[in-house]
């Protein structure tokens, strides 16, 4: 019952990607997710951590004008990484 419900918080992190992005043809499910996380060895693409302090689960990292996915953060990597997207002209 634990992994349905974390499906449909994938799923709707996923319906948040495409709707703020248009453009986004990718196809991702939750089905993806797991494979990523597999495939990054069950860590942060960035910082390696295995377990988000937070206890969320690790968020999907996209491009925000492409709206491609990029890989799964941790909550701390991906906020810092989202500081930087937004301010990198003022860097």
């Amino acid at each position: 019952k634990q992994r349905c419900n974390d499906c449909a918080k994938i799923r709707s992190a996923i319906s948040a990607i495409k709707k703020k992005h248009s453009n986004v043809t990718e196809q991702f499910e939750p089905k993806d997710y797991y494979i990523l996380l597999q495939q990054q060895n069950y860590q942060c693409a960035i910082c390696g951590i295995e377990n988000c302090k937070t206890g969320r689960r690790f968020a999907i990292d996209h491009d925000h004008s492409t709206g491609k996915i990029r890989g799964l953060l941790c909550y701390s990597c991906n906020i810092k990484l989202g500081w930087i997207d937004i301010n990198q002209e003022k860097i």
